[in-house]
């Protein structure tokens, strides 16, 4: 079993997601403030154990917006990124560990 989260570009909206739940109820956090504890808990696990024993698969949050008609809008594209079970389970007890 896997775990999406949401990469989004600065100053746009955070989409949802379950992991970013759980974190904002583990730590106590707003919404933007876990998704940044995620997002650098993470940043650390790949510099300690690389990218490929974190991340599984990336994918567009919209791909209909990077077609050949580009976003003239400007829209948030984002992402959604796979990571595994033991990177999930990391971000927790660091968000556990927040508390405290």
């Amino acid at each position: 079993m896997t775990t999406d989260i949401y990469a989004h570009t600065g100053g746009r909206t955070i989409a949802t997601y379950p992991l970013l739940a759980e974190v904002q109820h583990l730590a106590g956090l707003d919404r933007a403030a876990a998704h940044s504890l995620i997002h650098s808990t993470l940043d650390q696990l790949i510099a300690e154990d690389g990218e490929d024993a974190v991340v599984t698969d990336q994918r567009p949050g919209r791909p209909e917006l990077l077609g050949p008609s580009g976003n003239p809008q400007d829209l948030d594209t984002g992402s959604w990124t796979t990571i595994t079970d033991d990177a999930a389970d990391f971000v927790r007890a660091v968000a556990a560990e927040h508390t405290r």
